[in-house]
């Protein structure tokens, strides 16, 4: 409802359990949000730097949909649950 923009095309996909937004971009957002100190820094920063960069890892991941690709995600889901 807030990055209409952003989403729109995303959401034009069925989500799953996981994504490659979820593997790749999880250590950056956290490092990210741990320097906010305030919940309305983190909803900034979340808003101006997380959601285009995690929208634009979907629309990547949209563009080249396959099993392989699939596959692949999920191992590296489960391997960093492991970690």
């Amino acid at each position: 409802e807030r990055f209409p923009e952003i989403y729109d095309q995303v959401l034009r996909s069925r989500p799953g359990i996981t994504g490659l937004a979820s593997v790749y971009f999880h250590r950056h957002e956290e490092r990210l949000l741990s320097t906010c100190d305030t919940a309305e820094k983190t909803d900034a920063v979340y808003a101006r730097r997380c959601i285009p960069r995690k929208a634009h890892i979907d629309l990547l991941y949209q563009a080249r949909q396959s099993v392989c690709l699939d596959v692949s995600i999920m191992f590296k889901t489960v391997s960093k649950f492991l970690r």
